[in-house]
């Protein structure tokens, strides 16, 4: 399954899917994404700020997934999973979870060890579930967060309308945990690893 597929990555074993399941799907749409942004002259950070940028620039957050009163019945789409960023429709789209998912999937293919953190997030109407990553890069661990560095914004045009557009920041690419801990909290018990004190 695609759950297995980011797992067995995370874990440091390279995946070898069933031919022609899902996960299989999956991992050579991964691989092929890794080939059109990836080269061999980049040092990791330039391959995890690639990443970063793939993922926070490909992915279109499912805000309709969240309108689903019931965390049971929403887990049960796509957003959640590799296939919502990594399945057959034309744009992909996910939520926080499918998000790091991908970025950690993607990395670990990479050879850049990353894992997906669980946790809350503060967005200014209190702490909710969230999911972002932690990623190693030379020898250091730092957190990373592709869907809060994907952000809309609402501009009010000429004419006095409100236009949405979508930006992007680095603010969350590459942060120590003390960075994050003003609107992160990852769960505990955990055995995450620890941040790097300075970047």
């Amino acid at each position: 399954t695609s759950e297995e597929l980011y797992y067995v990555a995370e874990c440091g074993f390279r995946p070898v899917p069933d031919s022609g399941s899902s996960a299989d799907r999956i991992y050579r749409a991964a691989r092929s994404a890794l080939l059109s942004i990836i080269t061999e002259d980049m040092t990791d950070i330039e391959k995890a700020h690639a990443i970063y940028d793939y993922v926070m620039w490909k992915v279109v957050y499912d805000n309709e997934v969240l309108r689903i009163g019931s965390t049971e019945q929403s887990v049960k789409y796509a957003a959640y999973y590799l296939e919502g960023v990594f399945g057959t429709r034309e744009a992909p789209f996910a939520v926080c979870d499918g998000i790091a998912k991908a970025y950690s999937l993607l990395c670990n293919i990479e050879g850049l060890p990353c894992v997906r953190i669980a946790g809350t997030a503060y967005t200014g109407g209190g702490w909710g579930g969230h999911a972002w990553n932690k990623v190693c890069v030379d020898g250091a661990w730092y957190n990373v967060d592709c869907t809060w560095g994907d952000y809309t914004m609402g501009l009010r045009n000429n004419r006095g309308q409100i236009v949405y557009r979508e930006m992007a920041t680095h603010e969350y690419f590459l942060k120590t945990d003390a960075e994050f801990a003003l609107d992160h909290r990852e769960d505990t018990p955990n055995d995450f690893p620890r941040s790097t004190d300075v970047v």
